[in-house]
């Protein structure tokens, strides 16, 4: 969803359910995140999920990791380049995936 705010900038944001399957017992797991662009390519993740959180550009660098705690997390990538970017949730042996656009 994209919307123009009260002083004319445009936000957006969605929300990503994805399900995976647990390779070793072929089990669906359900994982959610929403990511939300604030303002000035800064990314709010919500996820009630911990784990390891990076971000990678499209070389497949990592540009950002951090270890998440909390529920809300600001992922802040005003200093890096525009283009597609991978969102990596790693919590013991289950990964989840979430792209995100610098603009």
């Amino acid at each position: 969803v994209v919307v123009t705010d009260i002083s004319g900038c445009l936000r957006s944001s969605f929300e990503v359910n994805l399900t995976t399957v647990d390779v070793e017992t072929n089990q669906q797991l359900q994982s959610g995140i929403s990511v939300n662009s604030l303002s000035n390519n800064v990314f709010e993740l919500i996820s009630d999920n911990d784990g390891l959180l990076s971000v990678y550009d499209s070389q497949g660098k990592r540009v950002y990791s951090i270890n998440k705690n909390s529920n809300t997390v600001l992922i802040d990538l005003s200093n890096q380049a525009k283009g597609l970017y991978i969102i990596s949730l790693l919590n013991g042996d289950k990964q989840t995936f979430q792209k995100v656009i610098a603009h």
